[in-house]
């Protein structure tokens, strides 16, 4: 015969099993969704980071632009504003160096390359930003 304690040890131990039990399905529970919320932030992280190559590869053609403007008009206002021929050739010399820098930093930069690995696309724009950092200087 078992005794009271006994047999209250041995509900203890039921109860016990089924909250360890409902505690493990819990578990799985919160596993799942967490592994749904990375792959969201994930996407997120994609999206908000193409969003920002887009603005700055804008950016960049947008410089770019600005320079071959300013390389086709620099010649009419030097002859109309009495300019000399040598801050012409400065002016174009440094429209020319900006032009092709944008393009050297910016040539593998593209919103398509969201598509690969966050890893790489991050060691990219690093270096985009290094390049920046050492065109300030």
């Amino acid at each position: 015969m078992q005794t009271d304690r006994e047999q209250t040890i041995m509900a203890t131990n039921t109860d016990g099993d089924a909250a360890l039990c409902e505690m493990r399905e819990q578990l799985a529970l919160l596993k799942g969704k967490l592994k749904e919320e990375q792959i969201v932030n994930a996407e997120l992280m994609r999206k908000a980071m193409k969003n920002k190559v887009r603005y700055i590869s804008g950016t960049a053609w947008l410089s770019a632009g600005a320079a071959v403007m300013v390389m086709a008009i620099i010649p009419g206002v030097r002859r109309q504003m009495g300019l000399s021929a040598s801050f012409e050739a400065a002016t174009l010399l440094l429209m020319t160096a900006c032009a092709f820098f944008s393009w050297f930093f910016h040539r593998g930069i593209s919103p398509n390359m969201m598509n690969g690995n966050l890893k790489e696309v991050a060691k990219q724009l690093q270096g985009l930003r290094r390049n920046y950092r050492l065109w300030k200087r």
